[in-house]
Order: C-alpha cells, then sequence, then structure tokens
C-alpha cells in the first residue's frame, strides 16, 4: 500500500522514533580558581547561552564549561566537561561555543 503523496504524515502520527525528556541544565563555569554556576538558556550541539550572574567576560575568553543535565525527574544527572570560548556577551548572558578545542577568536 502506497503513502499518498498530497499528506505524506497523518496530523496525529508521531514521526519521532526516540521520546524526548524534560531536562533542566545547570552550568558551571570554571576560570583558574573561580566558579561561576548560571542556568542554560539555551543549548545545542556547537553552543549555549548561559544566564550568570556576576561574571563579565570578553569575547575570546576561554572557560570550562560542567553541564549537569537532570533527566526523569532528577533522578538521573548527567555531567559533561567541556571546553568553551565566549563568542557573544550580553547582560547577564553569555554566548559559549563548544567543542572548538584548538578554535582561538581574536
Amino acid at each position: 500500500m502506497k503513502r499518498q503523496t498530497d499528506r505524506p504524515y497523518a496530523a496525529d502520527e508521531n514521526r519521532r522514533t526516540n521520546l524526548r525528556y524534560t531536562t533542566s541544565t545547570l552550568v558551571s563555569i570554571q576560570r583558574k580558581s573561580r566558579h561561576f554556576k548560571g542556568k542554560c538558556v539555551n543549548l545545542s550541539a556547537n553552543g549555549a547561552l548561559v544566564h550568570v550572574e556576576g561574571l563579565h567576560p570578553k569575547k575570546g575568553d576561554v572557560f570550562t564549561a560542567i553541564f549537569a543535565v537532570r533527566l526523569n525527574n532528577g533522578r538521573l544527572i548527567k555531567l559533561h566537561f567541556r571546553e568553551a570560548i565566549v563568542c557573544h556577551v550580553t547582560a547577564g548572558n553569555i554566548g559559549l561555543l563548544i567543542g572548538h578545542k584548538n578554535a582561538q577568536m581574536k
């Protein structure tokens, strides 16, 4: 049986094969001996927008970002350690470029 070409998916049909879980992500940013805690506003594969109070970095600063991802209502916590470069700074928020260990911002 062929699928109709004008409507490839029915309105109630779910195309996802993997389940999505609700998560909350806390971020700890470490530079030298100082730690700053914040909340992840937006997270993608290559970057993150983090809300941090009291941190005023410059573009190109390199940090160690520790992401604590809570899954399944907080029963499972995954920690991710990544080197991150500051690429965007606004009031209270910083944009981090993640996963480019050898990249340097100028």
